[in-house]
C-alpha cells in the first residue's frame, strides 16, 4: 500500500509537470504568433482558454452526473459515467488533460466504451448491494439489512417487533389486526 501511495505522488508531480510544460509551450507559441497583432497576448489566450475548459467541464460534469440515476434504469449510465469523468477531465486546469476530456464528450466514443462503462456501474452496485445485506449469504453475498450489524434485525424485516409472550414473529404476509375503536355517537339534544 505504502509503494502504491509513493507511485500515485510520483504519477501527480510527473502528471502537473506535463501540464506546466505544455501550458508554458503553448503560451509561447500563441505569444510568438500573435506578438505582432496584439503584443503579448499569448498569454492571456491559455488563461481564457483554462477558463472556458472550466466552465464547460463543471456544465459537462452537473448534466451527466444528473442523469447516472435515470441511466441505470435505461442502461445508459456507462455513457453518463463517461460524460461525467470527462467533464471533470476538462475543469481540471491544462491541456494535457483537455484532450481525453473531449474524447470521452464524444456520443461516439462513449457508445464504444459505454459497455465498459455499464460493467463498472454493475460491479459497483453488486458491491453496494452486498455490504448493505450483511455479508452473509444470499444473493449478492449478503442476509437481511443489518443482520450482521449490532441493533440489527436478524431473522426479521425491518420494522417487526416480535409479539409478546414470546410468540413467533409475524412472517411477510401476516396481517396486523387492530382493534375497531367504538363508534361514538352524539345523543344530545340541540337547543335553538
Amino acid at each position: 500500500m505504502r509503494t502504491f501511495g509513493c507511485l500515485a505522488l510520483l504519477g501527480l508531480v510527473g502528471w502537473l509537470t506535463l501540464e506546466v510544460w505544455a501550458w508554458l509551450a503553448l503560451s509561447q507559441q500563441l505569444n510568438s504568433h500573435f506578438e505582432a497583432q496584439i503584443g503579448s497576448g499569448g498569454y492571456l489566450l491559455t488563461i481564457g482558454w483554462m477558463i472556458l475548459m472550466f466552465f464547460l467541464g463543471v456544465r459537462f460534469t452537473k448534466h451527466h452526473a444528473g442523469r447516472i440515476m435515470a441511466g441505470l434504469l435505461t442502461g445508459q449510465a456507462g455513457r453518463h459515467i463517461l460524460g461525467a469523468i470527462g467533464g471533470v477531465l476538462l475543469a481540471l486546469p491544462g491541456f494535457i488533460s483537455d484532450i481525453p476530456g473531449i474524447l470521452l464528450l464524444l456520443p461516439p466514443v462513449q457508445i464504444v466504451l459505454g459497455t465498459l462503462g455499464n460493467a463498472l456501474v454493475a460491479a459497483v452496485v453488486k458491491q453496494t448491494m452486498g455490504r448493505m445485506m450483511g455479508g452473509v449469504g444470499g444473493l449478492f453475498g449478503g442476509g437481511m439489512p443489518g443482520g450482521g450489524m449490532a441493533g440489527g434485525f436478524a431473522g426479521m424485516f425491518p420494522g417487526m417487533q416480535p409479539r409478546s409472550g414470546g410468540g413467533p414473529a409475524m412472517k411477510p404476509d401476516d396481517q396486523i389486526i387492530r382493534p375497531k375503536r367504538p363508534k361514538i355517537i352524539d345523543t344530545t339534544v340541540e337547543k335553538d
